[in-house]
């Protein structure tokens, strides 16, 4: 069973990868050659919401194919302070990427024309 779930995953993963990577740099060969500033800020907006896009794919597959069980403590002194704590992920690689993606994560648009 452990081998057909990584089967599945892999697959789920590079089709996710394949369909985004399409529109992503179609999009953005768009963006580079089109020297309208009006266009290129829709554009913009598209490859934001291709980045959400791939981000929701990741998590999906990731649901379906494995259970995560988080459990998080605050110690005594932050409980107070709960309401206005942030939260930074500081540990490197693949596991910020995991834990990030697993959050509600949305790009913010930054314009760079």
């Amino acid at each position: 069973m452990p081998l057909l779930i990584g089967t599945l995953a892999s697959i789920l993963l590079v089709g996710n990868i394949l369909i985004t990577a399409i529109f992503l740099f179609t999009f953005t060969f768009l963006k580079i050659i089109i020297p309208i500033p009006a266009v290129r800020r829709v554009i913009t907006h598209i490859l934001v919401f291709i980045a959400n896009s791939w981000v929701s794919g990741n998590s999906l597959w990731m649901r379906l194919t494995q259970r995560m069980d988080w459990s998080i403590e605050l110690p005594e002194q932050l409980i107070a302070m709960a309401g206005t704590l942030s939260s930074v992920i500081t540990n490197p690689g693949w596991i910020s990427w995991c834990c990030s993606t697993h959050s509600t994560v949305e790009f913010r648009c930054l314009s760079f024309s």
